[in-house]
């Protein structure tokens, strides 16, 4: 996380701790709520620490974040855009490999997508995909992800595999040509969110 970034969190999440009357014990939860530890938020009562903070931040600004609302939409129609390339290209690759990405990599929601999941007014994911190393994503069902791709860490969408790649490079009919710009797209309008909300609630 940029260390602007990071101050800047930091900064929001005092703002909040300061603003109510907290349980004892839990100021020191919200305090790290918005930390750069890795992986963020493993354990419940950070996770709904995080939650809550965001939650409370958007609804006592929210007069002044339609702009940054917006972004946040926009980032959601251009997913609704791809999802079903995207699920196309997962039913070609993902039953075939031999170590897919739900059983192995360790994925975790950072900042940006529980920003974009409260600004959007989706449904909160109950954690992160591993509470500890070496779990399987616990959304991962028989039939393949449990939760709509706007609810998925961003990471689940951004990366195409190699062997994903190979199969964009030979089909004719899930081209490269749109997916890969959307989601450079996505990434950005992602920084922007970020900032313009950090900004806001932080001046």
């Amino acid at each position: 996380m940029p260390v602007y970034t990071q101050i800047k969190i930091q900064t929001v999440a005092e703002q909040f701790c300061n603003s109510i009357a907290l349980p004892s014990g839990l100021d020191r939860v919200c305090a790290v709520a918005f930390e750069d530890n890795a992986p963020s938020w493993r354990n419940d009562q950070l996770w709904q620490a995080a939650d809550s903070t965001l939650h409370y931040l958007i609804d006592r600004h929210r007069h002044h974040l339609a702009q940054v609302k917006g972004t946040a939409e926009c980032i959601k129609g251009l997913l609704s855009s791809i999802d079903n390339v995207l699920d196309r290209l997962c039913c070609e690759s993902c039953s075939q490999c031999t170590a897919p990405c739900c059983l192995v990599a360790d994925v975790s929601y950072d900042f940006r997508d529980l920003l974009i999941i409260q600004l959007t007014d989706l449904a909160m994911p109950t954690g992160q995909p591993r509470r500890s190393a070496g779990e399987v994503c616990r959304y991962l069902g028989p039939a393949g992800c449990l939760i709509p791709r706007f609810q998925r860490p961003w990471i689940c969408t951004w990366y195409i595999c190699p062997v994903q790649k190979k199969i964009l490079a030979g089909h004719h009919e899930i081209s490269s040509d749109h997916l890969l710009p959307v989601i450079a797209d996505i990434g950005k309008l992602r920084k922007q969110v970020e900032s313009l909300f950090i900004d806001t609630i932080a001046s």
